[in-house]
């Protein structure tokens, strides 16, 4: 039952939208009951969800600096991300100038932010 809470986004606190879904069921006939299913499914479900929350988010709460310090924060949760970003006037120096531009319409400077999984 997802329902999206403008107020919940509003808040600077990452922590506080990012809910953690607690049950899943799994009909299957290859359950192998070791909990790999589980926990995949499980961080699969959150994952979707906090990306359900930040694309319903307004772009006034939704920032690029704000985007790039959610991307932060998901970097620093696992040793296995890493991140790299341009800002502002480097994205029209390294190529993105479509981006540059775009932005320059904004109160608020542009971020490219790249973030790279080396799992598994």
């Amino acid at each position: 039952n997802y329902k999206f809470d403008q107020k919940s986004y509003i808040d600077s606190d990452s922590s506080k939208i990012w809910k953690r879904i607690e049950k899943v069921t799994i009909i299957s006939s290859k359950y192998n009951h070791d909990g790999e299913y589980e926990n995949f499914s499980l961080n699969a479900a959150s994952s979707s969800l906090f990306a359900r929350e930040i694309q319903n988010a307004r772009t006034n709460n939704a920032s690029p600096a704000h985007m790039y310090k959610l991307c932060n924060e998901i970097a620093a949760s696992s040793e296995n991300i890493t991140i790299e970003h341009i800002k502002g006037a480097d994205l029209q120096k390294k190529g993105f100038g479509l981006i540059h531009s775009v932005a320059r319409g904004s109160k608020n400077e542009a971020y490219l932010v790249l973030m790279n999984y080396h799992g598994n």
